[in-house]
């Protein structure tokens, strides 16, 4: 974020979604979890699927290009195939794995022109985001394999609220505490990432984690820089290079190839039906 710390940025915004999918949680009666096992692992979770995701996303941002960023980020969906198939048990194929190659590739392409590796590279940053990346790899499976059992809108909320913590004490340690500047485009860009990408995108992707195979499910994350270029395009009128319309169709193909034959999951209540 151009006019809000890195961490606060991220903090504020799990909080908001949190609170707004705590909202419906309450209005719909579902039952809320209880015992300090039950915390333990929802704050577990919350650390897997945001802390580290996203300290790791900040720290590496700063030295790196956006493009390598992304690069590594969308390793994500290898992460969540591998550990499925190691801990659930789910089946990881000769097309799956094509599948995800080609949907990897595809992303390579969109956003290959924002690659821009520096002359002196920051081994740490890039490890940083890959951490970040797994991170989320392992705290996908993590929910699917202990918070089953926990109503999807409390087991979503309290992860977002839990993984606030440790990124509100890195902005206090590493962010000095620093405010945002309370310009129009801060508060849009808030306004866009809780209400789309902490309540709507986090509910829809973990109410899928309980009702498709992981690797299928993982295989979505590809879209997301696909989304952003048309919507770049829409909104802003940023140009897409033919490179990036063959990126694109090599994501819907590897999408595709993924999907083949999944098996559908048992379908638990959710506000995603």
């Amino acid at each position: 974020m151009q006019h809000s710390p890195p961490l606060f940025f991220a903090g504020v915004r799990l909080v908001g979604g949190g609170f707004l999918i705590l909202f419906v949680a309450l209005v719909l009666h579902r039952p809320a979890p209880r015992g300090a096992a039950a915390h333990g692992l929802l704050f577990l979770g919350g650390a897997l699927n945001y802390a580290l995701f996203y300290a790791g996303l900040n720290y590496g941002v700063r030295f790196i290009s956006a493009g390598e960023t992304a690069v590594l980020n969308y390793t994500a969906p290898f992460w969540i195939a591998l550990f499925a198939h190691t801990i659930l048990a789910q089946p990881l194929n000769r097309r799956r794995i094509t599948g995800l190659i080609l949907g990897f590739g595809g992303v390579g392409l969109v956003v290959g022109d924002k690659l821009r590796p520096g002359a002196d590279p920051v081994w740490g940053a890039y490890a940083a985001v890959l951490i970040g990346a797994l991170s989320w790899g392992a705290g996908s499976v993590f929910f699917v394999r202990y918070l089953s059992q926990t109503g999807l809108e409390w087991a979503v909320s309290l992860q977002n609220i839990y993984g606030a913590f440790p990124l509100a004490l890195g902005w206090l340690v590493f962010e000095r505490a620093s405010l945002p500047a309370p310009v129009l485009s801060f508060w849009f860009a808030l306004a866009f990432s809780v209400l789309l990408a902490s309540f709507v995108a986090q509910l829809a992707f973990f109410s899928l984690l309980r009702r498709r195979e992981a690797a299928v499910v993982g295989s979505y994350i590809f879209l997301v820089p696909i989304c952003a270029a048309a919507a770049g395009w829409f909104l802003l009128a940023e140009p897409i290079s033919p490179l990036a319309f063959v990126g694109g169709a090599c994501v819907v193909v590897g999408i595709a190839l993924v999907n083949r034959a999944a098996e559908p999951l048992v379908q638990q209540a959710s506000t995603f039906v």
